[in-house]
């Protein structure tokens, strides 16, 4: 598999959710609670079982000022500091 399609696997976006839901220190409940997503839908993308829509893509980016960069391809240079530098130590 090529080193782009790696970043936007199921399984690597998911990697991601999770890291970025840790290094908030929320639940996954709190998590999706507070983005506006039902929590079953959110834990599908959080098991990889569904991919996030850009939609809810979008939520998170708002809420927590995530980029759709770093949620889909990994990129946390858009990220703002104080969340990349917890986000990299969660890794």
């Amino acid at each position: 598999m090529e080193d782009n399609q790696k970043h936007k696997s199921l399984e690597a976006i998911a990697a991601r959710l999770i890291c970025a839901r840790e290094a908030l220190e929320m639940s996954q409940s709190e998590f999706a609670d507070m983005a506006g997503i039902a929590r079953n839908t959110y834990n599908q993308y959080e098991k990889a079982v569904q991919r996030i829509s850009l939609d809810m893509a979008m939520k998170l980016r708002d809420t927590y000022d995530l980029t759709l960069d770093y949620i889909y391809y990994g990129d946390a240079s858009g990220v703002k500091f104080q969340l990349a530098q917890k986000l990299k130590a969660h890794q």
